[in-house]
């Protein structure tokens, strides 16, 4: 009984697809022609005004009522998209309505393939955002392959809109403003990606989680590229989507490379190919984009600022108050990932530095004793080349503050091998060089306090002492380190040299006589104990112990003799080499005439550095004469 009726919308259909085919011959055009110069140079026989008739024609056609023909579409999607894209600008709000048409109720699978190859043929933007915005209802209705044309259509947004955007952005900006297409562009990208974060219910769950994964990548790539001012979206924008996806500490974790992923050879087939190897990569997420979230999460709490997030999940929550380890090791490693980014903005390197900042302001010192020191280390590395090379003296300045506070979070055993290999990795920076050894007398201090005032619980062992420092010592006071650059670290070293044999020169040099006398006189009296006398005698005798203690913090005569003779001796000729030289360059440059006369100020400006230092230095040996005179 239904066969004459299905026969009859069989035969309706093709004749609506006839007509179809007629309207679109008449427009004399193929998906290779460009609407714009045919029609307006007058080598078609159709006229914009015809173009608008037969375009209200065909919408009638497609979608009676605003209603799709779904299998009229279904059966004109290949002939249909090129000309309609073509004539966008002859009747832009009819060719919308037929292109939503056709991404509501043709074959989605088919409308990924000829939406993607359309926007390679098709470069106007007024052309290129009418194709995209079908792209959210596609994503909908797509079901059968879903994960690799999920794949294959962001892999396109994010190469033409994301990491080609600086290009395409002059294209988009001379088109008229009136247009609003870099809203538009704006609004359909976010859309696109917000539908993977909301699923509809006939998805099966890996669908779901493929999805997530790829609207994550997409929005983290949108993120970085917001910041380095390289996008049509806004960064606020992004991080209330990615809000939505509620990232987890863990997730953050292994993204990050602080936790080693679950192994999946055991689930892996034989015949994986190029294809799911492509969804591999376009699933991973980028790290430096997760840095910049980590930031956001944590500086817009820390400053007291708006909070550019509207959800809180675990991941704020975690790193909000920063309760736990693995939270402060994630946001340690976005910190050193952010202050990696000098090639790219300084303002990506700065907002590491802010991050690490907030974090350690939930620290306390030696809080990493029993962890994992090496990601760390890399962090401090990190922070130590940004503020060397920062070329603003604040943000310097800051950075330096927050190396510190970085510093004291490391246990008292570890922290002088920390310092020695800073000072290795920041050669050719002298400026932080000086700092560093600045930082070890600071340590030897506060040790020697500890020591002084018995907290054996701050200073356990007795790790920053001459005989510790004076190998750092050697390698910056040398004659092939000496140079006009390094003049700087040669200053601190010489400085920290001539604290050290103060502090010689200030103790007794007889320990070993005070030592016996102390015994020899608690030896004569018997033991007491709860008494006054018995309490004194345990005064005297842990004052005894820190005395002995320090003594073993000065440098011994052979030391001293080393220093006067190895270091001092070579270091005090290679000054006096340069010192003749600058003199000497100044003189020719005088003679030369006044042009010169601006090399000639620095020249001297360099005379009278290394007559600073080479002062300096002749205190020191002094220092080093007297030492040596004492203990003999």
């Amino acid at each position: 009984d239904d066969l004459p009726t299905m026969a009859d919308a069989l035969a309706t259909i093709e004749s609506e697809r006839e007509q179809v085919l007629q309207l679109l011959e008449s427009l004399f055009l193929n998906e290779s022609e460009d609407a714009t110069t045919v029609c307006k140079s007058g080598a078609s026989a159709s006229s914009w005004k015809s173009a608008r008739s037969i375009l209200n024609d065909l919408v009638k056609i497609l979608a009676p009522q605003g209603i799709p023909s779904s299998e009229l579409l279904d059966m004109v999607s290949f002939d249909l998209i090129g000309p309609i894209v073509s004539h966008i600008e002859a009747n832009p709000d009819v060719c919308r309505s037929i292109l939503e048409a056709l991404s509501k109720g043709a074959n989605p699978r088919e409308l990924v393939v000829l939406l993607l190859d359309a926007l390679g043929a098709h470069t106007s933007p007024l052309q290129q955002l009418a194709l995209l915005q079908m792209l959210p209802n596609i994503l909908m209705r797509l079901s059968r392959g879903r994960q690799k044309l999920v794949v294959s259509c962001f892999e396109v947004l994010q190469k033409r809109y994301v990491q080609g955007w600086p290009l395409a952005a002059a294209r988009w900006e001379s088109v008229d403003k009136e247009e609003a297409l870099s809203t538009g562009l704006h609004d359909v990208l976010l859309q696109s990606a917000a539908l993977l974060l909301k699923p509809t219910a006939d998805l099966q769950s890996a669908d779901i989680t493929h999805d997530r994964r790829v609207a994550v990548a997409f929005l983290l790539c949108l993120l970085e590229q917001a910041a380095l001012g390289l996008s049509p979206v806004s960064e606020s924008a992004v991080l209330d989507l990615l809000a939505e996806a509620s990232l987890s500490l863990a997730e953050l974790c292994q993204e990050l490379q602080l936790t080693t992923p679950e192994s999946t050879s055991d689930t892996a087939t034989p015949d994986t190919d190029k294809a799911e190897a492509s969804v591999d990569e376009a699933r991973q997420w980028p790290r430096t984009a997760l840095a910049l979230y980590v930031h956001a999460v944590v500086c817009s709490r820390a400053s007291c600022a708006p909070p550019l997030l509207r959800r809180r999940d675990e991941l704020e929550a975690a790193l909000s108050t920063l309760p736990c380890t693995d939270a402060i090791d994630v946001a340690l490693a976005a910190a050193s990932l952010l202050l990696s980014c000098a090639s790219q903005r300084w303002s990506m390197c700065q907002r590491g530095r802010e991050l690490l900042t907030a974090t350690l302001r939930h620290t306390s010192p030696h809080c990493f004793a029993g962890s994992c020191l090496a990601p760390k280390e890399q962090c401090a590395n990190a922070l130590i080349k940004h503020m060397a090379c920062h070329p603003e003296q604040t943000e310097r300045s800051t950075a330096y503050r927050t190396l510190q506070r970085l510093l004291d979070c490391w246990p008292f055993s570890k922290r002088l091998g920390l310092l020695q290999r800073l000072l290795q990795e920041c050669d050719s920076s002298p400026a932080a060089s000086a700092l560093l050894v600045h930082r070890l007398k600071e340590e030897y201090l506060r040790e020697r306090s500890a020591d002084a005032s018995g907290d054996t619980g701050s200073a356990p062992e007795q790790f920053c002492t001459p005989q510790t420092l004076l190998p750092i010592l050697k390698k910056i006071l040398s004659p092939e380190y000496l140079a006009i650059d390094t003049l700087d670290a040669v200053m601190s070293a010489l400085n920290l040299l001539r604290f050290l044999l103060l502090e010689g020169a200030s103790r007794s040099t007889t320990p070993h006589a005070s030592a016996e006398a102390l015994s020899t006189s608690t030896a004569s009296q018997p033991p007491q104990e709860h008494t006054a006398q018995g309490q004194s005698e345990s005064v005297l005798a842990d004052s005894s112990k820190s005395e002995l203690a320090g003594t073993e913090r000065l440098l011994s005569a052979a030391d001293v003799a080393f220093c006067q003779k190895k270091l001092l001796l070579p270091v005090d000729r290679k000054l006096r080499l340069l010192m003749d030289t600058e003199w000497a360059k100044a003189g020719m440059l005088e003679r030369e005439g006044p042009a010169e006369s601006d090399e000639s100020t620095e020249c001297r400006a360099r005379f009278t550095r290394l007559q600073l230092t080479l002062d300096v230095l002749e205190r020191v040996a002094g220092l080093c004469s007297e030492c040596r005179a004492k203990r003999r």
